[in-house]
């Protein structure tokens, strides 16, 4: 509703050059937010490989005697942190970024007057700054925040890992191998 309602009032515009421009840029916003969602949504994805890799290594530690008791509280930290992130990620894609359409026409006497498409043209310049500004806002809060605490949470648990020795060794059989018989046949 509040899309159709810009596309009336950025169809006020006489110039079509300008008009197409205005256009254009009221998509682009959503386009940026949408790529920065799905690069985030990748590296979610990849965290939560890297952490399955962390856990059967851990598994496998386990198996062998170790104490692992840090590394599955630091893979729980990790877990915690993918999931708030996620969310986040979520959130951040369902936000919309449309401009308030009241600000475009105001202290415009006439638009169809050069000083009133010029007053049009302003209001609008004014209205994309303010929506850049609050997009990357949101996109750099989103980084810098949940993306980058899962990080930390995830390098945590393996540099936890790291610290427990014998990660890699294959588990010991707990029975002996049975030797096999020869008969001496004279």
């Amino acid at each position: 509703q509040k899309r159709e309602e810009v596309q009336r009032k950025i169809a006020k515009i006489k110039d079509e050059k300008k008009k197409k421009q205005a256009e254009q840029i009221a998509k682009q916003f959503d386009h940026i937010n949408q790529i920065w969602t799905d690069h985030f949504t990748k590296l979610l994805t990849h965290y939560d490989a890297v952490l399955q890799k962390i856990k059967t290594r851990t598994d496998k530690a386990a198996a062998n005697g170790q104490d692992v008791s840090m590394v599955n509280t630091a893979i729980q930290n990790a877990e915690t942190k993918i999931a708030a992130a996620r969310t986040a990620v979520a959130t951040q894609a369902q936000k919309t970024y449309t401009i308030d359409v009241t600000t475009i026409t105001s202290g415009v006497a006439s638009s169809t007057t050069a000083t009133g498409q010029d007053q049009i043209m302003k209001n609008l310049r004014a209205q994309f700054k303010a929506m850049k500004e609050q997009l990357l806002k949101d996109l750099h809060a989103l980084r810098d925040g949940a993306i980058k605490d899962t990080k930390t949470a995830v390098k945590n648990a393996l540099q936890t890992l790291s610290k427990v020795l014998k990660v890699d060794e294959e588990p010991t059989a707990t029975s002996m191998p049975t030797e096999a018989t020869t008969t001496n046949n004279q």
